[in-house]
C-alpha cells in the first residue's frame, strides 16, 4: 500500500498524537497528589521544554524529508530508520523504568505529563501541517 505526501504527515500526526494521549494518560494515572503540586508542576514545565526543543528539529526534519520525496511511500515511511529506532528505544526505556519502578512515580508523573502533552503538540502540528499541504 502506497501513500501520498499528504497522507504521510497525517499518519506522522496520529502516531505522535496517539501517543502523546497515552503517555500523558499513563502520567496522570500515577499521579500521587501527596507530593508538592507545585514542583510537580515544575517538573511538567521543563519536560515540556525539554522536549519541545528535541521535537520541534524532529518535526522540522521529518516534514522536510517527507515534502522531498519524489513517490507515494510506505504509510510508515513518516520516520526514517533513525526515527524508528529512537521511538523503540524510547518505549523499550519506558516500560522498563515502569516495569521495574527504576524510579519513583513523583518523578515518573510530571516525565510522562510533560513528555505526553508535548508529544500530543506536536501531533497537532503534523495533523495542521498536512491540512495545509498541497496535493
Amino acid at each position: 500500500m502506497q501513500i501520498k505526501k499528504k497522507n504521510l504527515v497525517f499518519a506522522a500526526g496520529c502516531m505522535w498524537l496517539v501517543a502523546g494521549v497515552n503517555v500523558f494518560h499513563i502520567g496522570v494515572k500515577v499521579w500521587q497528589w501527596q507530593h508538592s503540586p507545585l514542583l510537580h508542576f515544575v517538573g511538567v514545565l521543563l519536560t515540556t521544554l525539554f522536549f519541545a526543543f528535541i521535537f520541534q528539529r524532529s518535526y522540522k526534519r521529518n516534514l522536510h524529508r517527507i515534502s522531498k520525496l519524489d513517490a507515494p511511500r510506505n504509510p510508515l515511511s513518516f520516520f526514517d530508520l533513525k526515527g524508528w529506532l529512537v521511538i523503540v528505544f524510547m518505549v523499550v526505556l519506558g516500560i522498563t523504568v515502569r516495569h521495574f519502578q527504576l524510579l519513583p512515580t513523583h518523578i515518573i508523573a510530571p516525565f510522562y505529563q510533560g513528555l505526553g502533552g508535548c508529544l500530543a503538540v506536536y501531533g497537532g502540528r503534523f495533523l495542521w501541517s498536512g491540512a495545509m499541504m498541497d496535493e
